[in-house]
């Protein structure tokens, strides 16, 4: 992995126009969807599956198998 971009908090998706470093205040029911364990259980439900994930990982091209011998 590269690099990582958080994209959602919960239930709380992050606005695209917030930059690195930037913040925003937080309306109570933005809060809500924050701290709301239904709201977190909900926003994991709708991401996809990691059965559908590739079976052969790389890093840098190489088998991620031969890198574990190392």
């Amino acid at each position: 992995v590269l690099s990582l971009k958080r994209v959602r908090i919960g239930g709380y998706r992050l606005p695209r126009t917030l930059r690195l470093g930037q913040y925003i205040a937080l309306t109570p029911s933005e809060v809500r969807k924050v701290t709301d364990l239904a709201a977190q259980a909900n926003a994991a439900a709708q991401l996809p599956s990691l059965q559908a994930a590739p079976k052969v990982v790389r890093v840098r091209g190489v088998p991620l198998s031969e890198l574990e011998d190392i």
